[in-house]
């Protein structure tokens, strides 16, 4: 069904022709659950012994209850999930056949159509004006550009008002260039003064014009960052140890110990008495043994 012969039914019936389709297919729906919570509700309510579930001497009647109501739980359930898709099937078919034959206007027909609310309406005018309605929207263009236009204009309005600026001058200009001209020599004194000082600047690395203490911290504070960055990059990149003035300690030497005592000194000089006595031959063996010899 194309999407001119819709445009015409839906005109012509005032409601889109699927909607009729759909209303048909809801309604066999409803209509389908209907009948089959009857069946349901039937089968329930009947006696077990009448549908064919009989108790047996092993199962009780509450066993064979239970067992009917899920036999009909599941039958109908079956049976609906069947009946839901022969429905869909065989009405689709019957969409289809719809849009197709009775929905549908021949191609060769949909030109001569007129509807009865179209009678009487001369569409020739519509050509005839086509260019004056192009030019009047024109306008309306130039005409919305010129009112964006003019709304900028307020907002820059306040430079022409002069408020009390001259109400009590009569020379107002000649007033404001006088005063300029009386600020001229201290602007140039200015420029020279500071003429000098830019040139060292760009030249120099901005502290040679300190002198005193001021100088003086800032050197002492260049060399401290220069020997707290070495040192951190020695002890932590080349691994050596450094002591407190800078030095570098190996594993042989480790800096000055401790001070001994006069006491300490005195004991250590005896021990080292005693091993050299005990390390010494004595003098009367070695003559024997020369005789002997």
């Amino acid at each position: 069904m194309s999407a001119a012969d819709t445009a015409l039914l839906t005109e012509h019936l005032t409601y889109r022709p699927i909607a009729v389709i759909d209303d048909i297919i809801n309604s066999i729906n409803l209509l389908a659950f209907r009948a089959i919570d009857a069946l349901e509700k039937g089968l329930l309510a009947a006696p077990p012994a009448s549908i064919g579930f009989t108790p047996t001497s092993t199962s009780s009647a509450e066993d064979v209850a239970t067992q009917c109501q899920h036999e009909i739980e599941y039958g109908v359930y079956k049976l609906e999930t069947l009946l839901n898709a022969k429905i869909d099937k065989n009405f689709d078919k019957m969409e289809i056949y719809l849009l197709r034959n009775v929905f549908a206007v021949p191609a060769d027909v949909r030109d001569w159509i007129r509807l009865s609310h179209y009678e009487g309406l001369d569409f020739s005018a519509v050509d005839e004006n086509g260019g004056a309605k192009k030019n009047v929207k024109a306008e309306d263009g130039t005409e919305m550009e010129i009112d964006t236009e003019d709304d900028g204009r307020p907002s820059l309005a306040f430079l022409q008002k002069k408020g009390n600026l001259t109400k009590d001058g009569k020379h107002p200009i000649a007033t404001t260039t006088e005063f300029a001209l009386t600020q001229l020599p201290a602007l140039k004194q200015l420029l020279d003064n500071l003429g000098p000082r830019l040139k060292e600047l760009s030249e120099g690395d901005g502290m040679d014009g300190m002198v005193g203490e001021q100088e003086k911290s800032w050197r002492r504070e260049r060399l401290e960052f220069i020997e707290k960055e070495t040192r951190r990059h020695l002890e932590s990149v080349r691994g050596l140890e450094l002591g407190a003035q800078g030095e570098v300690r190996d594993g042989e030497w480790q800096g000055e110990g401790r001070k001994l005592g006069n006491g300490e000194v005195e004991d250590l000089e005896k021990v080292v008495g005693m091993f050299e006595t005990h390390a010494a031959p004595p003098q009367g063996d070695g003559d024997a043994m020369d005789e002997g010899a």
